[in-house]
């Protein structure tokens, strides 16, 4: 871990596919369910010694905040749906 924001090494990745009709809430809660198992695998990987560090990639740190009321009006208007 570091203190810049996507900065530090990789202890775990992994590639996931996303599926178009899936909700925003379904998601969230598939992702919170990895992110877990990963939490708990890299703990496992760290008390037996054996993490092997990836490099994070040299690119811009990016953040997005909370959608706009106007992001979600155009979301909506596009026919899709948070929930």
């Amino acid at each position: 871990m570091d203190e810049d924001l996507d900065r530090g090494e990789i202890i775990l990745q992994e590639l996931f596919a996303l599926n178009p009709h899936e909700s925003l809430d379904n998601l969230m809660k598939r992702t919170k369910a990895l992110g877990a198992k990963f939490m708990i695998a890299a703990v496992e990987k760290m008390r037996e010694g054996k993490v092997e560090y990836l490099p994070y990639p040299d690119v811009p740190a990016t953040y997005y905040s909370f959608p706009t009321l106007s992001d979600v009006k155009e979301f909506r208007r596009r026919g899709k749906r948070i929930l």
